[in-house]
């Protein structure tokens, strides 16, 4: 009797821990962090679990100045034809994945930028695939700005807000 109710308790609490992700709208959910984000010419690793529940442009997270071409990063979805596809963009320029993560799955996407590298300096993954990689035409080079935000563009009107549910 005892190892059975230790075992239930054990089902409760891990239960209980469960299901701790973010849930947005598309329409005006957003995090804004007091983190500036990883700022200049480094290396930057972004991911996240997520479930979109639509279509369209969507910001997975996004920081810095959008200003300057350079100045900003930003890991979103972006509508191709009927498909969704992680992107990453640093103001002025951009790279698109090939996979759909629009399915109403979850998805594990992640994004690098290594700053030594001559050729593949961004690479793109879904589920732990590499989906794309290559070069982007602008030099990044992060200017303190906006702080990061998950969810929602830093751009003042063009917001691409994230729907859809996001974890870790």
């Amino acid at each position: 009797m005892k190892k059975n109710l230790l075992i239930i308790f054990a089902l409760i609490v891990s239960n209980s821990f469960s299901q701790n992700g973010l849930n947005f709208d598309k329409t005006s959910d957003f995090v804004q962090t007091t983190f500036p984000g990883i700022l200049g010419i480094n290396d930057i690793t972004v991911e996240a679990w997520i479930k979109t529940t639509g279509g369209g442009d969507q910001i997975i997270t996004a920081w810095g100045n959008e200003s300057f071409n350079g100045g900003r990063f930003t890991f979103r979805v972006k509508q191709v034809g009927s498909n969704n596809v992680i992107r990453i963009e640093n103001k002025g320029s951009g790279l698109d994945g090939l996979i759909n993560v629009a399915d109403s799955s979850w998805h594990h996407v992640a994004v690098t930028y290594s700053a030594t590298t001559t050729t593949n300096k961004y690479k793109l993954y879904v589920d732990g695939t590499l989906d794309n990689q290559g070069n982007i035409s602008q030099p990044l080079n992060i200017i303190s700005g906006v702080n990061l935000r998950i969810g929602r563009r830093i751009h003042a009107t063009y917001t691409d807000f994230f729907g859809g549910k996001m974890d870790e």
